[in-house]
């Protein structure tokens, strides 16, 4: 078989070839049948002596590229040695506790490195299998009891991503509600409760006043007590010292409260007009602000008429008329 290598790929296998003690024939064989990168790395991490493959175990602070200077070996090849050794720790089944980060400074190598090696190595979930891989079976295992799960995230306000950040499992929000799903056989979003919201509602309060409150604003009674007396939710927040806006959305969607309690009604107070005497009423507010302009103000008004008629028997019959001519 004639087989023409152009470019820089020719200069690499002959250099690997001549390294590696072959001919450039069976080289080439042997990348047509493994790829010419994947041997590529496996000749030149057999070529590294064991004194160097001991200094790169035992300083993985320094690049590849200082690395590669002091053991005057290509940067490549060096990252190569490292990621190699992280296949040999993804195929020990009992050795899954660590998370990219920490293998990433125990290695020396880059987070996309880790990922890439790890997704390479098969960890990683395929919707379609019907059998766990060992590092699924370590996550079930690093869940937690099945009541911890169920009690976290459908009651106690937990969202997936922070309960997976509580138990330090780097997956994602997916890959962990299907996970949850296998080991408790719940849906996360269908099955939290209504003291789960509320828990959501109270998460800004300090811990020991957050549990007290989330128990009572799943008590429908009492929260409509409370509107009635407070005249809106917006008094309501600002005495649970919760946002106006999530606690209104909470109780419209999840407490179902009635749109009229939770619009906010102004405080009225009755009054006499100073004119025809008749009884009126005005918002208390408006009133308040009016003595806060005007503080020795005793007389009010039912309408303009008879504020005008009144100014008018006081004052004169308003304007005088202009003159003509």
């Amino acid at each position: 078989m004639d087989v023409h290598i152009r470019g820089n790929i020719s200069h690499r296998a002959t250099a690997l070839a001549g390294r590696s003690r072959m001919s450039a024939e069976v080289l080439i064989n042997q990348a047509l049948r493994e790829g010419f990168k994947s041997l590529e790395q496996r000749l030149e991490v057999s070529l590294i002596s064991k004194e160097h493959q001991e200094q790169i175990k035992m300083q993985p602070e320094l690049s590849h590229g200082d690395l590669g200077s002091l053991l005057q070996k290509s940067p490549d090849v060096i990252k190569y040695y490292r990621v190699w050794l992280l296949r040999r720790y993804f195929a020990v089944p009992h050795l899954q506790n660590v998370d990219d980060f920490e293998l990433m400074r125990r290695y020396g190598l880059s987070l996309a490195d880790v990922k890439n090696t790890r997704r390479q190595a098969g960890f990683y979930y395929k919707q379609g299998r019907n059998h766990l891989k060992h590092c699924e079976l370590s996550f079930l295992e690093r869940l937690g009891t099945k009541e911890e799960v169920r009690k976290a995230v459908l009651e106690e306000g937990v969202t997936v991503e922070e309960y997976l950040t509580r138990k330090k499992l780097p997956i994602t929000r997916d890959w962990g509600e299907q996970l949850i799903a296998m080991k408790c056989g719940i849906q996360v979003q269908a099955g939290r409760s209504i003291l789960w919201h509320a828990h959501r509602v109270s998460r800004s309060l300090p811990q020991e006043s957050q549990e007290k409150t989330a128990l009572a604003l799943i008590d429908r009674s009492w929260v409509e007590s409370r509107l009635l007396a407070l005249r809106g939710v917006t008094c309501f927040a600002r005495e649970l010292k919760l946002n106006a806006g999530t606690l209104k959305k909470y109780l419209r969607l999840h407490l179902r409260i009635p749109t009229e309690l939770l619009r906010r009604r102004p405080e009225w107070i009755k009054l006499t007009c100073a004119h025809c005497e008749n009884k009126f009423m005005r918002p208390k507010a408006q009133i308040d602000c009016q003595l806060r302009q005007f503080p020795d103000r005793k007389e009010f008004f039912c309408d303009k008429s008879c504020k005008g008629k009144h100014d008018s028997r006081l004052f004169g019959n308003g304007r005088p008329k202009r003159r003509k001519g």
